[in-house]
């Protein structure tokens, strides 16, 4: 008897760990898919935490929940603004000087594998090939720019979500009374 259930009890734990293993694989790819809604969901979530003790300084400094609302989100879109400007001249500078840099890595890459085959290191064919050209690198870093501006496009969903948290958290205190 005392064999038996044993092995029930050792079933009975894979089963149940079986189980958390799927439910979270199951989360995991659900959060996947509905990543264009959850990060900037979470984003404004995150921004309204930052924003909310500065809504609440300004409401007890006389201002209204509307106009401390209104000028934290000014302050919040500035700052957006500036940072998606940044990205924007830095990425149109990486863009025009790519040929340029693309030039000198491939001038870097020559004089590596010349300096390689000075020092007695042979190297047949493509034996480096697993490293890629530069112009690889290049286009991934471009890529990532790319990416970069398409999340600040949705920008302003996030500012939208956070206006309305601001609002909300801007009352709390009147309905928590």
């Amino acid at each position: 008897m005392t064999d038996d259930v044993l092995p029930r009890a050792r079933s009975a734990k894979a089963v149940g760990v079986l189980k958390v293993a799927a439910a979270i694989v199951i989360v995991a790819a659900g959060l996947k898919l509905a990543q264009d809604v959850v990060v900037p969901v979470l984003l404004a979530g995150m921004l309204t935490a930052v924003a909310a003790p500065v809504v609440s300084w300004l409401q007890t400094k006389g201002g209204s929940t509307a106009l401390a609302v209104g000028l934290t989100l000014a302050a919040q879109a500035g700052l957006v603004f500036g940072f998606c400007l940044l990205l924007a001249t830095s990425a149109k500078t990486f863009s025009t000087e790519m040929p340029r840099y693309e030039a000198s890595f491939e001038r870097l890459y020559a004089q590596s594998l010349t300096w390689l085959a000075s020092r007695g290191v042979e190297i047949e064919g493509d034996a480096l090939a697993f490293l890629g050209r530069p112009r690889t690198y290049l286009q991934l870093l471009g890529g990532t720019f790319r990416s970069l501006l398409n999340t600040m496009s949705q920008l302003l969903l996030v500012l939208l979500l956070l206006s309305f948290a601001l609002l909300e958290t801007g009352g709390l205190a009147k309905k928590l009374r």
